[in-house]
């Protein structure tokens, strides 16, 4: 080994100069040559091996563009035009990677190297703070059978943006991403960045889907994890009406001792239009469960008003004079409190 390594050095150091004089040599006769010719292509040709051996960045940008320009039949053109992209990737020219990958894509829309192209695309578009583009194509990249982390670099590209129609983008493709990807913690990552998405663009039904997705496919999550995804079911579901699912999915959360979870329960519970009896009854282990929150009694308030909608004046005044003996400031209570009374303001006076 102590022979060989310095006569591998010395024949890589004498072999530098015969790669630039054959580069020479070859540039030369190419200048002799039509470049649209066979013979033109086959010396380009040589002409990158010898540049990408010597990693001559410019030398293979110089080449590869004539042979892109002119060998318009050469099966190889697509190689070619690859090997200029990453050229310009190398030297940091990020409009020039983003305008040649876009004539690839137009030259060869379905060839093999097109996904390659396009992360390259992608990356100039990341360096040149136009995450969304960025995200676009690597979206494409993950449809046309790329890997799953390029479809979560979409994901997380299209979140970043933070706007409505990035949003958007982001519920459909982790909505399509997690009926794919296998059931790992790539799955729950991918179910909850979509989820997020779902709620900012108020996709509702599309944030559903991708919930009960995560539940169908058994997503690995931990215990408090679980009871996240059963609060943001129960959410979507408030949201398109079916609140009587709401009520299941918020009871499954409420596992963990929630103030928003209770909260959201009762208010599903209000929506779904349950007995008066019912709903005070939760509002009450409300207070128990949370005998310090400012918010104590406002689930209270909305059993009475419920139990006023429901005709079950008796119970509204009940739950009204337990909640003022401790809470005489708010004052739509009061103001309900007199009304429910009717005529008989004395009565009312009294309580």
């Amino acid at each position: 080994m102590k022979t060989l390594i310095p006569q591998l050095a010395l024949l890589l150091f004498l072999s530098m100069p015969a790669h630039a004089d054959q580069a020479i040599d070859l540039e030369a006769k190419l200048k002799e040559t039509t470049e649209s010719s066979s013979s033109g292509g086959k010396l380009m040709e040589e002409l990158v091996d010898l540049y990408w051996k010597d990693e001559k960045v410019f030398g293979i940008i110089r080449t590869t563009s004539k042979f892109s320009r002119a060998q318009t039949e050469n099966p190889k053109r697509a190689a070619m035009t690859l090997k200029l992209v990453e050229g310009y990737t190398v030297t940091a020219r990020h409009d020039d990677v983003i305008m040649t990958g876009r004539q690839f894509l137009e030259i060869f829309p379905g060839h093999t190297l097109t996904n390659r192209v396009r992360e390259y695309i992608a990356t100039a578009y990341e360096n040149t703070g136009r995450g969304n583009l960025a995200a676009i194509e690597y979206q494409t990249i993950w449809e046309n059978n790329g890997s799953t982390s390029q479809g979560i670099k979409a994901l997380g590209l299209f979140n970043q943006v933070n706007d409505g129609a990035s949003f958007n983008r982001a519920s459909s493709l982790a909505a399509a991403m997690v009926v794919k990807i296998p059931a790992t913690s790539l799955l729950t990552g991918v179910g909850f960045q979509g989820m997020h998405a779902a709620e900012r663009a108020e996709q509702w039904a599309e944030g559903l889907q991708i919930a009960k997705t995560l539940i169908r496919r058994n997503a690995p999550i931990n215990e408090l994890k679980k009871q996240d995804l059963w609060f943001r079911t129960g959410r979507f579901e408030s949201k398109l009406g079916q609140f009587e699912n709401a009520i299941q999915s918020y009871r499954q959360a409420l596992k963990s001792k929630r103030a928003d979870v209770h909260s959201s329960l009762i208010d599903a519970m209000i929506s779904a239009k349950k007995p008066p009896s019912a709903i005070e009854s939760e509002a009450k282990k409300y207070l128990a469960a949370f005998p310090k929150r400012d918010d104590r009694f406002t689930p209270l308030v909305k059993a009475a008003n419920a139990a006023a909608e429901a005709k079950d004046l008796t119970r509204a005044l009940t739950i009204a004079e337990s909640v003022m003996l401790h809470d005489v400031t708010n004052q739509n209570l009061l103001q309900s409190y007199v009304k429910w009374h009717g005529d008989n303001h004395s009565l009312a006076a009294r309580g």
